[in-house]
Order: C-alpha cells, then structure tokens, then sequence
C-alpha cells in the first residue's frame, strides 16, 4: 500500500534501469491532473541528467529542452472529460498537451485502467517495466496499491502477455477522435514487443496473467476459481457482485468506505465480516478548499481507500488480484 501522503514511490517507480534510459511508454487513467501527468516527463529529465547526487549542472534551457523531448515520447490514455486543468498559469504544460488522448469506450462504458508500459533503450537488451495501479493519475491522499513489472524482450513469445499486449494495441481505437498517427504507431511497436517480454516474477510469486476487460466482446472472468476464504478491498461495492463473489466461499471479508457499505440496501448474503479504515489512517488534508470535491469519486480519491484488491487462498498458496477493478454491479 502507498502512504497518503507519500509520492515518491511512483517518482521512483520511473526511474530506468541502470545502463538505460526512457525511450517510449504509454499510460492509461480513468481522471488526469495535467500537472501530475508533467511529472512522468519530469522524473525522466531528472534521471537523464542527474546520474547521482552530485550530477553535472545544468541551465533552464536544458531542462526545458530535455522535459519537451521526453513529453514527445509518452502518451496518456484517459476518460473524457475527466482532466483536471491547475488555476494556476503553467506555461511548461504546453510541452505536454499533445500527450493526452480522451477516450469514449463502446456500449457506454467508462475508461477506467491505471496501467503504465514504458520501454527503456541502454546497454543490453529493450527492457520494459509495467506498471498495474489503483490510483489515478491524481494527487491523491487516499490509500492506493502499485505492482511494478519488470523484464526484457526475449527471443519468443510468453503466452501469458497476450492479453495484455491486445489491450495496449486497442487503447488507439478507444480515442472519441481519430488519434495521431505517432500515437498508433506506438501502441503497436508496445504491443508487439510485449509479446515477448519476459517478466521477473516477485518475491514469492510462481505465476501471473492479464485480465483487461472492455477492449474486445470477450468478457473474462477472473474470479471463476477462488478458495474457501476471500478478502475483497474496493472503494465502490455492487450488493449483487459481492454477493456473486461470496458464494463460492466459506468466508468473505469486505474492506470499503462507509459510505459504500452505508449505502447498501441490505447485508450481502454470504459475506461475513465489513471493515472500514480507521480514522486515524486517514490523512487531514492541508488545504480545506481542495478537499471539497463534486462527487463521491472524487471525495474517496482524496481522502480515504482507493485500494482494488482482491486475496483468496487456496491451501498453502493464494491468488491476488490487484488493478482498477471496483467490485460493483
């Protein structure tokens, strides 16, 4: 889990591998504030031209030249209509503009993935790091979840990226207006080396899979098989799937917000335990105008569990599930 008010993870969740640097990447987010997206380019200039503590001094003009450059390399995919635009006056936001590409999904369904692929070029072989979150691209206090992927392009293909590699593929078509050709062009170079990407497994991990939903009319469910216990965590909760999820097990353990779990018409037949975060794992905010907010969504991004995460155990083993995924009707 990330700390509220801690983001230097995802600063760090950019950062090349040594002997490399960024070449390309693309991310997707359901809401985008554009000044956390000038982050992305920004962390790669920082690395680009300071190797370590004491790297070479640099002007403006290199700095600006090299965020530019960088911001030309990176495409965000997200829900339209749903940037955040600063009050302020930012005129480096310019270099990012073009980044951006607004998404209307078919059938009327929301953009809602937070996945990152980003391509580093350097002494070895094309590395790639994926990155599957539960935070939007937001300044967020709430409580969120990251897994960081890392591999290398091998000589065959992995069945397992499939998946994957389709979803990054599709994301153009998903654009409410036809998106640039540099932008297809990318996807598509992504996606065909995902393929062959060779992922190291964490510490403890035997095996993982894919599970994009919304970009083809396959519908997959990755909750077919689960164990006897269940713990599901989502901000947002649908009385019809938790109780779907819970009839397959003995027990099922719901962590949400109270005003989820508040709004429920009854309690959900087969779940046995309802946990909420302590009010004291909840950040005060410092500024009392920003914690305002006009939806729900947005007042739970803010200030209390943004996390999607789901653990069943089978014996000894487990299987988590972790992404964008809510579990609502």
């Amino acid at each position: 889990m990330l700390e509220p008010r801690d983001r230097k993870l995802m600063f760090d969740a950019l950062r090349p591998p040594v002997g490399y640097t960024f070449d390309q990447g693309i991310g997707t987010t359901y809401s985008a504030d554009l000044l956390a997206l000038m982050m992305a380019p920004v962390a790669f200039t920082f690395f680009d031209l300071h190797q370590g503590e004491d790297g070479p001094a640099t002007s403006s003009l290199e700095v600006l030249e090299s965020l530019r450059r960088h911001a030309d390399r990176l495409t965000l995919f997200c829900e339209a209509g749903r940037i955040a635009v600063p009050r302020g006056k930012y005129p480096q936001l310019a270099f990012i503009e073009t980044a951006v590409v607004q998404c209307r999904p078919p059938d009327r369904g929301s953009f809602h993935p937070k996945v990152w692929v980003l391509r580093f070029l350097g002494d070895g072989p094309t590395r790639y790091r994926l990155l599957c979150m539960s935070r939007n691209l937001m300044f967020s206090r709430a409580w969120d979840t990251m897994l960081v992927l890392d591999g290398q392009v091998g000589g065959r293909t992995v069945a397992a990226n499939h998946p994957l590699a389709d979803f990054v593929r599709a994301l153009p078509g998903m654009a409410d207006r036809a998106a640039a050709a540099d932008v297809v062009a990318r996807a598509a170079l992504l996606a065909g080396e995902l393929r062959a990407v060779q992922f190291e497994l964490p510490d403890g991990v035997d095996d993982i899979r894919f599970w994009p939903f919304g970009h083809s009319t396959s519908r997959p469910n990755p909750f077919r098989r689960l164990g006897k216990r269940l713990l599901v965590v989502s901000p947002f909760v649908g009385l019809t799937t938790l109780e779907t999820l819970a009839a397959g097990v003995t027990e099922c353990t719901v962590v949400s917000t109270v005003p989820e779990l508040g709004a429920l018409s009854r309690r959900p037949e087969g779940v046995s335990k309802f946990y909420v975060l302590n009010e004291r794992a909840v950040a005060e905010s410092e500024d009392v105008e920003a914690a305002v907010s006009d939806s729900m969504a947005d007042a739970i991004a803010q200030q209390d569990l943004h996390a999607k995460l789901y653990v069943t155990e089978f014996g000894a083993e487990a299987h988590v599930w972790t992404g964008s995924l809510n579990a609502t009707d």
